[in-house]
């Protein structure tokens, strides 16, 4: 398996007419997602000193004069359950700001067809990862999976806790491996490159006329230089096989 491949899991219609024919990827928001424990603010934990706080206050109320600033830290101080419900309130409102696409390193878990590929009847698109770097927009981060909930140290390195809080996940979830490209823009959609697109694969419950008229149909597109393979169940085992599809006629 290809490391610089990423594979986004998802139902025939939206895959094709949708992500390819438009060349164009859609984001959540990390509120939507269907994990309660995933981007949860309890992730975060603080340390709250005197420092800490100044230099909260210096950040978020940068329109105060001193004496204004002096008086929050003090009231802050005295009153840490009100800092806590600022502070939460504050990372609600950043996690709105987030969007979230959601790929996976492999292409062969039956959970990830079954879930997300419409029960094994739509498509597995394998995107070059590194395609995705250097941009702007957006930055690719593989997720984590913890055995114990474990909150991020966010007055330690606050980007690096951001980072935690956006990609740790419960390790129930670790069959998925997943990879996410995130944006702090409120981007629903982010367009690609074609070439991007290394891997075209079809569920063993696509029928063999389907996917060669869709073949047709991405080549058009302008999919010429992406690979097409179709998953078949292996026998005597309960594993997928992916098999090239070397015919287009």
């Amino acid at each position: 398996m290809d490391s610089d491949i990423i594979y986004k899991y998802i139902d025939f219609d939206t895959g094709i007419n949708k992500i390819l024919a438009c060349k164009s990827l859609r984001f959540t928001n990390p509120i939507e997602f269907n994990d309660p424990f995933d981007c949860d603010e309890k992730l975060i934990s603080l340390n709250i000193t005197g420092k800490f706080l100044s230099d909260f206050i210096s950040r978020h109320e940068p329109d105060k004069n001193r004496e204004e600033k002096r008086r929050l830290l003090k009231e802050m101080s005295r009153d840490t359950n009100r800092f806590m419900s600022i502070f939460s309130a504050k990372l609600q409102k950043q996690k709105e700001l987030f969007r979230v696409s959601c790929f996976s390193k492999t292409d062969k878990e039956i959970l990830m067809w079954s879930h997300y590929a419409k029960k094994h009847s739509g498509i597995c698109i394998g995107f070059q990862k590194s395609g995705f770097n250097g941009k702007p927009d957006s930055v690719v981060a593989e997720v984590k999976y913890l055995v114990e909930y474990k909150p991020f140290n966010y007055d330690t390195n606050n980007s690096e806790a951001i980072k935690g809080w956006l990609t740790t996940k419960s390790d129930k979830w670790i069959y998925e491996e997943e990879v996410r490209l995130i944006n702090n823009k409120k981007k629903e959609i982010i367009f690609f490159n074609q070439d991007q697109v290394k891997e075209i694969i079809f569920g063993c419950k696509v029928e063999e006329s389907e996917i060669l008229q869709t073949i047709q149909k991405l080549k058009i597109f302008g999919y010429n230089q992406s690979e097409f393979y179709r998953m078949v169940k292996m026998k005597n085992c309960f594993k997928l096989n992916k098999e090239k599809i070397n015919s287009y006629t």
